[in-house]
């Protein structure tokens, strides 16, 4: 059962950057603007290595946020897996980071234009130089924040390379923007609304769930 639960939590993970290799690279679409390609089509070289590096940054996240939540051998072994992780994910990054030129060049367009963006990937390397740092002075509180940060710009990066695009098409005249892809606007004014009522309330009770299991989760207490 224990190992069924982590194929099914490791999954997810690498399929996600997977997804978003997809979107970056572009996909097939048709004029209605439709995935008109196969399966095998989504497994090509650079979606897969996006896949490792989103795989390898929530594998860092989870390890980060064990240390600061355990103790004793669990949180040895968390040190341990920390220190090959913040290595596979520099490494990961940068073959990320060049292997775009290849098949996303698209990728700089904003970044060149708009040089200010280059503070984004910036963060991320000073996040990912940290990591070893704060992890060999014992700052594992700070240690969390900096994987929290690195995943955050990871995304961002990608995010400012792409817009307006949401999914990049091999076909550059059916892809899917934040202007043809986007709802009415009843539909974005109703779900502002939604989300300025929903978002407070999640947050303040995921602040009281942390609250509530503050400390760390050992046998003789609850611990989250």
């Amino acid at each position: 059962m224990g190992r069924l639960f982590f194929i099914g939590s490791l999954l997810p993970g690498f399929l996600f950057g997977v997804a978003m290799g997809n979107i970056v690279v572009g996909i097939p679409m048709d004029s209605m603007q439709n995935y008109s390609g196969t399966f095998f089509n989504l497994l090509n070289p650079y979606s897969l290595l996006l896949g490792i590096v989103g795989l390898v940054g929530f594998l860092l996240q989870g390890t980060t946020y064990t240390i600061i939540k355990t103790e004793g051998a669990i949180q040895q072994r968390a040190i341990r897996l920390t220190k090959l992780f913040s290595v596979l994910i520099i490494v990961a990054w940068v073959l990320g980071t060049l292997t775009a030129q290849i098949y996303a060049p698209h990728m700089y367009t904003n970044y060149f234009n708009y040089p200010i963006l280059f503070i984004i990937p910036l963060t991320t390397v000073a996040g990912l130089l940290a990591i070893p740092m704060l992890l060999s002075i014992g700052h594992y509180g700070k240690l969390f924040i900096a994987s929290s940060v690195v995943i955050a710009t990871k995304i961002a990066t990608l995010a400012a390379g792409m817009f307006p695009n949401l999914v990049f098409s091999t076909n550059s005249a059916t892809s899917l923007t934040i202007y043809n892809a986007s709802s009415t606007d009843l539909t974005l004014r109703v779900m502002l609304i939604v989300a300025l009522i929903g978002m407070p309330l999640v947050i303040t009770y995921t602040i009281y769930v942390y609250y509530v299991f503050r400390g760390k989760a050992t046998s003789e207490r609850h611990g989250y």
